[in-house]
């Protein structure tokens, strides 16, 4: 084994110590998907209650070739697959959960080819998100007033038409 002189070792200290400090600014770290130096918490963070998101799962392309990775988080919600909801406990820590969505690549183009989020607290559907079809050409942004909430839930509404409808649904916050 080769000794490292005193130069050697504090350098490769110095190294270390800068990648700790960054990710401590940055709020980085192995469950994070982005930096998130707003002051929320990426809604990938939490453990389903019930249910489940696959965040992460495929390249989020929607069909016009731009993609979505750039978020806090991402998620391709698929006709054949995403199509149960998902519920959180939330604790009443959170005021407002909000998450953008787009069109996924293979979107159906039939008029009855859309996808649209419902958002409930506890059993009351609070909000329900424009629906999406492959003619969305801009991103849709939701905010959802969730004060006082101890459960969220998500459900996804995709219908299959004829080749089926999936969507975009990333940078989902929670805001304190």
């Amino acid at each position: 084994m080769k000794k490292i002189d005193r130069r050697g070792f504090l350098k490769v200290l110095g190294f270390a110590g800068v990648a700790c400090t960054m990710t401590a600014l940055t709020g980085c770290d192995e469950s994070s998907s982005a930096v998130v130096g707003d002051g929320s918490v990426p809604l990938s963070r939490l453990e389903p209650l019930n249910g489940k998101i696959e965040w992460g799962n495929i390249t989020p392309e929607d069909p016009y070739g731009n993609i979505y990775a750039q978020g806090a988080n991402y998620s391709v919600l698929r006709w054949w697959i995403d199509k149960s909801s998902v519920e959180y406990y939330v604790a009443k820590k959170y005021k407002r959960l909000t998450f953008k969505l787009n069109p996924y690549k293979y979107t159906g183009k039939n008029s009855w080819d859309y996808g649209k989020i419902k958002n409930y607290i506890g059993d009351e559907l609070v909000k329900v998100s424009p629906e999406i079809t492959q003619k969305t050409t801009k991103t849709v942004n939701v905010e959802v007033d969730i004060t006082g909430a101890e459960f969220i839930k998500i459900d996804p509404v995709l219908t299959i038409g004829e080749t089926g409808t999936s969507i975009i649904l990333w940078d989902a916050k929670l805001w304190p």
